[in-house]
């Protein structure tokens, strides 16, 4: 009899602290949920271009970058206090005034630009964020 109380009382130790490992885990999970969403519901205060193609090299606002064929490009997002936020790639636009100028996508953090007109001309080009806040510079597809 002895025996048998001992196993019951085994099966329910066992039982509750499979019960509290399950809890842990799923409240882990529903932590680390949250936590993503509030990273990605921050939405950025400032914009910063890095160039690839030229030694991944921060585009400072307003920059003429003369570039032969191709520019490669990326976006980070800040906050004011200068802390980076995750972007949303799909609410990030990429823009300029001159129709020669051909994007390899219009949307995303990363895009490759060139232009189908190479002359000595300083082209516009800017990244919009859903919030509308916006970073441009310029481009010169010089021969």
């Amino acid at each position: 009899m002895d025996k048998l109380i001992l196993i019951v009382l085994i099966i329910i130790v066992v039982g509750v602290l499979v019960k509290m490992v399950k809890k842990k885990v799923k409240t882990n999970i529903i932590d680390e949920t949250i936590e993503e969403d509030i990273l990605l519901a921050v939405e950025p205060k400032n914009l910063k271009v890095f160039c690839s193609t030229c030694g991944n090299t921060e585009v400072k606002s307003g920059e003429v970058l003369s570039i032969k064929d191709s520019g490669c490009f990326s976006v980070k997002g800040y906050t004011l206090k200068g802390e980076e936020v995750r972007l949303n790639g799909n609410q990030l636009s990429w823009q300029s005034s001159c129709q020669v100028v051909k994007f390899q996508s219009v949307t995303g953090t990363t895009n490759c630009i060139s232009c189908t007109n190479k002359t000595d001309s300083k082209r516009d080009v800017w990244v919009k964020y859903s919030n509308w806040v916006t970073f441009a510079w310029k481009i010169n597809f010089g021969k």
